[in-house]
């Protein structure tokens, strides 16, 4: 998944922050939050701090960015 995130942080660069939380350490206490069930995860916050969208499992980079365009669409 690392290629595929990469290159979604790179494309999105200026209108998405990219984060990789690993649930041993610094991301237990947002795995718990948003209850993420399995890995990977991915959450997707509006800038008010809500969710705009979450799954799990893997994500071609193509089911990402369409994710990722939905959200940020202007509305």
């Amino acid at each position: 998944m690392n290629p595929i995130v990469n290159g979604i942080a790179q494309d999105y660069q200026g209108k998405v922050d990219v984060r990789r939380l690993n649930v041993i350490g610094d991301g237990k206490a947002a795995f718990e939050y948003f209850r993420m069930l399995g890995h990977p995860s991915y959450v997707l916050l509006k800038s008010d701090g809500t969710r705009a969208w979450s799954d799990v499992g893997l994500q071609t980079r193509e089911q990402l960015a369409a994710r990722l365009d939905a959200v940020l669409k202007p509305r």
